[in-house]
């Protein structure tokens, strides 16, 4: 009998629940892709653990892009949210759904097994844009499978352009490449690497403001991760708010206030910087606010006065260290 009450309730419950309604996708702007087609200048950073809810809000939101992977532990989040969301009137075909793999499934079998699993574990058709995290491997044990670092990125490309070919993926793309690794995949012919994923923000070490410019003059977009130095986690920081970067504090200050100027946050800020040098952000927050607030940025520009003094504050060790980028990187990395 107390069963049977349970259930009652319950019923009555989800008879009187809202449904979801969603807003229309947010006005924003999108850059082409080699492949044909585009995606959005503004996104949400997925890393790391994301809950249903929140995955839910930024596309209730009218926030369509995606920026996951496999090693983020998001998939169940991310399969219930896009039902959702779906089902309360957002078209799949306006989410631009996007993950990778780690580098230790780079290689070619171990890269098309990868991304079936992701796609499972989404429960969808194809991804707007499949990418490998990394352009190798840490260890040399995980490379067992390929004849050397060179070798494992172009087996690993010949599957990304397999699955896009199959239409499991509408675009494909790489993360943490610089210009020789690009050059590696490039000399393979056939479909092209469409997206770059990079650290990137204004106190960036020059190789990552290189790799921005190369990309750019061979057609490939780029998407920044960092941009608020958030790099690891869902929650909203600062810049200062970063123990390593208290020595910046002039820098700071210049950022609050041109924010001041325009009567918009520290983050929009940074966030509208990438979006004038052509590069496309997915700040990660847990927040609705903040959520729309990051989307909120295309309604006013830097002045080249602005962009001056923000490009000139002083690079810092990057924030997402791998291997490659070590000095003594010759330790992980061989030829």
């Amino acid at each position: 009998a107390l069963l049977a009450v349970g259930a009652a309730i319950l019923a009555s419950q989800s008879s009187h629940r809202q449904p979801l309604e969603a807003e229309p996708a947010a006005e924003i702007p999108r850059v082409k892709l080699l492949g044909g087609g585009s995606m959005p200048m503004s996104g949400l950073g997925m890393c790391c653990g994301r809950k249903t809810e929140e995955v839910l809000s930024y596309l209730l939101a009218g926030g369509r892009l995606l920026d996951d992977a496999d090693h983020y532990n998001n998939q169940a989040a991310v399969k219930t949210a896009l039902r959702q969301a779906i089902a309360a009137g957002v078209p799949r075909e306006e989410i631009f759904l996007e993950s990778r793999f780690a580098g230790k499934d780079n290689g070619y079998i171990s890269a098309i097994t990868e991304i079936g699993k992701i796609l499972s574990s989404y429960d969808v058709e194809y991804l707007d844009l499949a990418m490998t995290a990394e352009p190798s491997s840490s260890t040399r044990e995980e490379h067992g499978r390929c004849e050397n670092d060179r070798k494992c990125r172009q087996e690993t490309w010949r599957a990304l352009q397999e699955l896009k070919r199959s239409g499991k993926a509408k675009h494909i793309g790489v993360c943490n490449f610089g210009p020789r690794q690009l050059q590696d995949i490039l000399d393979l012919g056939g479909d092209p690497v469409e997206v770059n994923e990079i650290e990137f923000h204004p106190w960036t070490q020059k190789e990552n403001w290189e790799t921005v410019e190369w990309c750019h003059r061979h057609g490939i977009a780029v998407v920044a991760y960092g941009s608020l130095l958030n790099f690891g986690t869902a929650a909203m920081t600062l810049p200062w708010q970063h123990k390593s970067l208290n020595d910046l504090a002039g820098a700071w200050k210049k950022v609050d206030d041109i924010a001041k100027a325009y009567g918009k946050t520290a983050q929009q800020v940074l966030l509208r910087w990438a979006i004038e040098h052509n590069v496309t952000v997915i700040p990660g927050s847990t927040k609705v606010e903040h959520m729309k607030q990051n989307m909120h940025i295309f309604d006013f520009r830097l002045t080249a006065e602005d962009m001056r003094q923000l490009d000139s504050i002083p690079e810092q060790d990057r924030f997402a260290i791998f291997p490659w980028n070590l000095p003594d990187r010759e330790r992980y990395l061989w030829q």
